[in-house]
């Protein structure tokens, strides 16, 4: 039985981007961004990250180790499912990745991975975390469910020769936003906010019915602090605004 899905039911394939996609020449004029301690971070739009990518599929060649788990395949998490599958950001600091937990020795692919990682950004002149291994607590079991449903939700996000960048599991991804916006109301996140309306909507195209916000309640009872049922009708509301249609449905009062 599926731990992250709603239930179990064929998903919608997606689209790879051409290996032989060529980005244009970089603009390095507006995309720079200060942290609060005080360090710069480039901003890279789709087509600087599409060059990396086309590079590091070619990169991974020249390492003995990844050459013996080519293709390898990867989860992308956070911005870049933004940038790309939602379209609702021109640009993002990284791509966070989540690796196949099934390539073994996994510390030794996942040290040469970043080899090449960095290698591609020297000759780019990139940050060194243009593509970074995500970091958040995450248990072996829940690893393993996200990695598995989400290459059989199978929306690729990206495809070269040797290397596959696959969008979350949908699920996985509107709890984190629920999350978010849970934790930092009355406040909402513009970002957040976006994502979490199109996350609905590619729920509502891979189940091929408007999904239940009782069930999303259900599914969101641990987060803290707590998603009170006013947010899914403001969700709903902020669905309709773009799609002009219910995003989910709600039991009669």
């Amino acid at each position: 039985m599926c731990i992250l899905r709603y239930n179990n039911v064929e998903t919608e394939s997606g689209s790879s981007t051409p290996e032989d996609a060529v980005a244009p020449d970089l603009d390095w004029s507006r995309s720079f961004f200060q942290r609060p301690d005080g360090e710069v971070k480039h901003l890279f739009n789709e087509n600087e990250l599409m060059r990396a990518l086309c590079l590091l599929d070619k990169e991974t060649m020249n390492s003995k180790n990844l050459r013996k788990v080519l293709p390898l395949r990867v989860i992308a998490i956070n911005g870049y499912v933004s940038l790309t599958s939602l379209g609702n950001c021109p640009t993002i600091s990284q791509i966070t990745y989540i690796l196949d937990p099934h390539v073994s020795p996994r510390w030794k692919i996942e040290e040469k991975l970043k080899r090449s990682i960095e290698a591609i950004a020297a000759y780019l002149g990139y940050d060194k975390s243009w593509m970074s291994s995500y970091t958040g607590r995450m248990s072996e079991r829940l690893r393993q469910a996200l990695w598995t449903e989400s290459l059989d939700q199978n929306v690729v996000i990206w495809a070269g020769q040797n290397l596959t960048v696959y969008a979350p599991l949908w699920e996985w991804m509107l709890d984190e936003k629920m999350k978010a916006l849970a934790g930092a109301a009355p406040y909402v996140d513009k970002q957040d906010l976006t994502d979490a309306v199109d996350v609905v909507s590619k729920l509502n195209q891979k189940y091929k019915k408007v999904i239940s916000a009782d069930l999303l309640a259900h599914r969101h009872r641990r987060i803290q602090p707590p998603v009170r049922m006013a947010m899914y009708y403001n969700l709903n509301q902020w669905y309709e605004e773009k799609y002009h249609k219910p995003g989910l449905t709600f039991k009669e009062q």
